[in-house]
């Protein structure tokens, strides 16, 4: 075999690599072969079938493994020879391999750099440790019993404010033409929550029971829908019931509706989820402050190839959290009546520590959403929300009230 470099800039090397004939030939005998003595061919006792023949049948499958193998194992001999890393797969580029000629193939390798390692004796670290307040746990609880809380019917016939249930049929139109998405009956929405496009809820407030009134909003020019980008509507909208929040204590009962044995559990539950939540918020932070150290301390260069790949990982990330956004925004859902409902409604997010049946605790969002046209705020549900890096994702939830914290040193 003969290797010849023919080009060395910085980690980037490429070699013309030449197998004799007489290898390549040595090595298809040797596998028709063992081929010869596996299969059975008409007229003859199994070993003893001509290599003429053997050939004939199986030469250019044959041909197609030796190739493989001998690039493999050839390409793996030169960078051991001279004691090269490859950053990267190599690249081959077949120059000649036809029968009874030697086989010739340019061979191209970016290769890892040579990393002086500092001195990790002297590497200080800190881990900062956020305790958990009772003033945190009692508002997880409230935001808790909030996302609980119950509607009864208004008796005194007041008008809808904002907190309030009402129980709508809407029918939606744009020039005068209704569209997709734009119409639903026992529609129950919560005035103040912001689920429908700005300005729709808003004029539901002081309405009473009976009411008819147009709702005049415009939708927003990013809406996903493109016939409804900007629009001007109109929504007939009829108040069939009016509903005030009932507020759901914070007791035993309460604690035991959420699967746990009693109200301490649930605290503690919190607790020990609100703990783990700033603990990953922590080490990220103690890992980003170790790779801007690392980083510091160590100057090399970084193979092109392995650069243009990181970017290619990094840019379909992005194009994946776009198109989830977009899937998100227009997603079916079952609203509170059970129905389909086909709206302009957004999804609202009321992100919480919340129990789940076997007692244990998560963050989860309670989200309504519908099957029409609808406007996404700002944010999405956790587990809809693409994972870029650890350092990324993690500190996003908790970051801002954890730097705010007061901190001790491990």
């Amino acid at each position: 075999m003969q290797v010849t470099e023919t080009s060395s800039e910085g980690l980037s090397r490429e070699f013309t690599i030449v197998v004799p004939a007489a290898d390549l030939e040595t090595k298809m005998t040797g596998r028709l072969t063992e081929i010869g003595q596996a299969v059975s061919v008409p007229g003859f006792r199994q070993g003893k079938v001509p290599l003429a023949m053997l050939k004939t049948r199986y030469g250019e499958s044959v041909r197609g493994e030796i190739l493989e193998q001998t690039i493999q194992d050839s390409t793996q001999s030169a960078m051991t020879e001279r004691g090269l890393r490859p950053a990267m797969q190599p690249k081959i580029e077949i120059v000649t391999f036809e029968d009874g000629a030697d086989l010739e193939y340019k061979l191209a390798v970016e290769l890892m750099p040579e990393i002086e390692l500092m001195d990790f004796a002297k590497l200080e670290l800190e881990r900062p440790i956020a305790e958990v307040g009772d003033e945190e746990i009692d508002s997880s609880l409230q935001r808790l019993a909030e996302s609980r809380k119950t509607f009864a019917a208004v008796e005194d016939g007041r008008g809808a404010a904002s907190g309030d249930q009402v129980l709508i049929d809407f029918t939606g139109r744009v020039d005068g033409e209704t569209f997709e998405g734009g119409t639903s009956s026992d529609f129950a929405l919560d005035l103040g929550s912001g689920t429908f496009i700005p300005g729709f809820e808003e004029q539901l407030e002081g309405v009473k029971v009976g009411d008819k009134i147009d709702v005049k909003v415009d939708f927003p020019d990013d809406y996903p829908a493109e016939n409804l980008k900007g629009a001007a509507a109109v929504f007939e909208v009829d108040v069939k019931e009016i509903r005030e929040a009932k507020p759901t204590p914070v007791d035993e009962e309460f604690a035991k509706g959420m699967g746990l044995d009693n109200l301490e559990a649930l605290r503690a539950a919190i607790r020990e989820q609100i703990e783990r939540e700033y603990g990953q918020v922590s080490r990220a932070r103690l890992k980003r402050t170790l790779l801007d150290r690392l980083a510091d301390e160590h100057e090399f260069d970084v193979p092109p190839g392995m650069s243009d790949q990181e970017f290619e990982a990094i840019w379909e990330q992005i194009k994946t959290a776009t198109n989830s956004t977009k899937t998100t925004r227009a997603s079916p859902r079952t609203n509170c009546g059970g129905a389909i409902a086909r709206s302009p409604i957004v999804v609202s997010v009321s992100a919480c520590c919340f129990p789940r049946l076997d007692g244990s605790i998560t963050s989860r969002s309670t989200r309504k959403t519908s099957t029409g046209p609808c406007q996404s705020r700002r944010g999405s549900s956790p587990a809809r929300r693409p994972r870029f890096s650890n350092i990324t994702r993690r500190t996003r939830r908790r970051c801002r009230s954890f730097r705010h914290r007061s901190m001790r040193k491990r």
